[in-house]
């Protein structure tokens, strides 16, 4: 799955963990795509604009899949650069979310 497919599917369930982490940034963000109030939602909103799939099955991920991303996750250098602290459940809810 192409990086940039994966980053769009996965944008707004990420940032429904961390928008409690770094409030004031969720909220300019949401107003800069028209709606202050859901952030995350502007972002869902905005990917169904451009025409992209709306989950990882519709990518022909499959749940085993799923689980390799979340072993994965606790050697990423990128997740400790996340706002908030995300443990494999974690990991395991933000994709099941966007499964």
């Amino acid at each position: 799955m192409a990086h940039g497919l994966a980053n769009a599917i996965l944008l707004s369930h990420a940032f429904r963990f961390n928008i409690e982490a770094v409030p004031d940034e969720a909220a300019r963000i949401g107003e800069a795509l028209g709606d202050p109030e859901d952030p995350a939602g502007a972002v869902d909103r905005l990917r169904e604009r451009l025409g992209l799939p709306s989950n990882l099955a519709d990518c022909g991920v499959t749940l085993d899949d799923l689980d390799a991303v979340v072993r994965m996750t606790g050697g990423s250098p990128n997740i400790s650069l996340n706002p908030r602290s995300v443990s494999e459940d974690d990991a395991r809810a933000i994709l099941a979310a966007a499964y």
